[in-house]
């Protein structure tokens, strides 16, 4: 990458990714924050991850998949092909960890940059008491765990099956986790888990960016921000991965539409 730097850091060599995120070779910090840009240790995530077993359980399954050099090219050349596609979203190659659905047999989650650097606004902002909707294969609340600044995660997991996949792992690997059973857009309020404000909630119950998913954004904020514990002044406390790129790919999908619409056409001669 022509746009990349090797910094040093405590004496070890940094490699920066063109956005806030980057890969670490110091197993020492597993998270750094510096200068807004977030730098997690790629080896350290590495040793989380092979921590949770391949194995299916229910409607899900976790799996590892090797990505070539070709495969890599060919997603490439399909994203810039695609109106309304990010080819910043590329995933380069190498091996990925997955959490599939086998109903759909979509990928709910995986360890790609592109689906990690979307939590930068979680990283970022998160401190204090966090919940977290969504657990998936625990990587944010992983990342999460390592910040000095946040003393409390709560993870709120629908699916009990999700949990029992990853909860031994996450648990191994963290001090500040907690799981708890429940639906992000029905929580109950009543759970111990609510006695007290969260200082920061994140939504992460999404495989994709998309348009659809930005009524769900609004109506998230309008749950947690309905209760009593969730005021509105709460004002930029509440966040949703993916929002950014479901929102411009809203705003791209409507300018290309608005172009199709826009006609230019010849003028002619009308015989009398």
């Amino acid at each position: 990458m022509s746009n990349t730097t090797t910094k040093q850091v405590d004496g070890k060599p940094f490699l920066p990714l063109p956005d806030k995120l980057s890969q670490l070779t110091s197993q020492e910090n597993p998270v750094l924050i510096e200068n807004d840009n977030i730098f997690i240790n790629n080896t350290a995530l590495e040793t989380y991850l092979n921590d949770i077993p391949e194995k299916s359980l229910g409607n899900w399954s976790i799996n590892s998949s090797i990505l070539s050099e070709h495969e890599a090219i060919i997603g490439q050349l399909k994203l810039t092909q695609e109106s309304l596609s990010f080819p910043e979203m590329g995933i380069p190659p190498g091996c990925y960890k997955r959490l599939i659905s086998l109903e759909n047999k979509e990928v709910m989650m995986s360890n790609t940059w592109a689906e990690i650097g979307g939590h930068y606004n979680l990283f970022n902002n998160a401190s204090g008491r966090v919940l977290i909707n969504g657990l998936g294969l625990g990587i944010a609340a992983w990342i999460v765990d390592k910040l000095p600044k946040v003393d409390e995660i709560w993870i709120q997991e629908i699916d009990l099956n999700i949990v029992r996949l990853i909860h031994p792992s996450i648990m191994r690997n963290t001090l500040k986790v907690q799981i708890f059973q429940g639906d992000a857009f029905y929580p109950d309020f009543s759970d111990p888990a609510f006695d007290t404000k969260f200082d920061y909630i994140w939504n992460d119950i999404w495989p994709s960016y998309c348009p659809e998913n930005i009524p769900e954004f609004k109506e998230l904020r309008r749950v947690y921000r309905s209760e009593s514990n969730y005021p509105p002044e709460l004002t930029g406390s509440i966040g949703c991965w993916s929002e950014e790129l479901s929102n411009a790919m809203k705003w791209r999908g409507e300018f290309v539409e608005n172009m199709c619409r826009t006609r230019i056409e010849e003028e002619t001669e009308v015989e009398g």
